[in-house]
């Protein structure tokens, strides 16, 4: 799991362009024998970093986006929002919930905070940073 999801959505994001709908049934996984295949798919919401096309009115999509885009509109989408919705994804895999659970005994709590941090400057920079944050604790556990 730790280098498949980093290395799928980090190739996205390096491509300039952010998912916007990171979510359980986007993310697809198969097994051919002993290899395993993960994809993200459904690139509908698709925004490169740089655009202006979306609407301020436009109509917030995705199971697991960041509540504050509520606030200030899913033409402003950025990074921050995307590692949000990741954090949330990966909260999702590690537990089998799709609500944030206070468990001080889960050695990924700490990590799951911080991408979810209401403080958008407090959240990781970007999907490597979060990737070899997330890599650090798996190796630590082992």
């Amino acid at each position: 799991l730790s280098l498949e999801w980093g290395s799928l959505t980090a190739f996205i994001n390096n491509k300039g362009m952010l998912h916007r709908d990171i979510s359980p049934t986007n993310v697809l996984i198969k097994f051919y024998d002993d290899l395993k295949i993960i994809k993200i798919s459904d690139f509908g919401l698709v925004k490169r970093k740089d655009s202006i096309l979306t609407s301020k009115n436009s109509e917030i999509k995705g199971s697991f986006n960041d509540p504050k885009l509520e606030m200030i509109g899913f033409d402003k989408y950025a990074i921050e929002h995307e590692i949000y919705a990741l954090s949330r994804l990966l909260n999702f895999v590690l537990t089998g919930n799709t609500q944030i659970i206070s468990d001080p005994k889960n050695k990924f709590k700490g990590f799951i905070e911080k991408g979810i941090s209401d403080d958008l400057r407090e959240r990781y920079s970007d999907v490597v940073e979060m990737h070899n944050v997330f890599n650090q604790i798996v190796e630590k556990n082992e």
